[in-house]
């Protein structure tokens, strides 16, 4: 097996989006949906979560598109989950209320969950694996300089055992 750091598979800053912790939840949908696009078979591609970082630019967590849909359905208090026919209603209702949850408010913090840029690519694996999460923040000296997610780690898998 090669010998391959997180920094040679992982996606630029610049290639990811990131959030303020004192944004609200509804400008990280926002950012979440501008990442969206139709590809030629007509399936949705985007990113599903978004680095969250404080003031001074270092990483706080991370926020998944199943952290905001879970955090817009405990919004509303005491009713269940909305039928098909109620879905459009319920999602419109749920996305005004967003303007008013702070993002730090519901995202997951991932400060133990990160992982360095010249970390091996099976350390990353075994975190992703040992930890049930998808992606991973890379960190130097407390600010993300990229991420790492299971599918890009999964497209270069023959190239790493090579």
């Amino acid at each position: 097996m090669k010998h391959v750091s997180v920094k040679e598979i992982m996606i630029s800053p610049e290639d990811y989006l990131t959030v303020n912790e004192l944004d609200t939840v509804k400008d990280a949908i926002q950012k979440l949906q501008s990442s969206f696009s139709l590809d030629e078979k007509g399936v949705t591609r985007g990113h599903t979560s978004i680095l969250v970082t404080n003031p001074s630019g270092k990483l706080v967590g991370i926020l998944t598109i199943r952290g905001i849909l879970k955090a817009l359905m405990m919004h509303e208090k005491g009713k269940e989950f909305p039928s098909n026919y109620l879905w459009t209603l319920f999602v419109t209702k749920s996305y005004e209320s967003a303007e008013e949850i702070p993002v730090r408010q519901i995202m997951k913090d991932r400060k133990v969950f990160s992982i360095g840029p010249d970390d091996e690519i099976m350390k990353a694996v075994e975190m992703i694996v040992d930890n049930k999460v998808n992606t991973l923040p890379v960190v130097e000296n407390g600010k993300p300089v990229g991420i790492i997610r299971a599918k890009d780690i999964f497209s270069k898998i023959g190239y790493i055992m090579d």
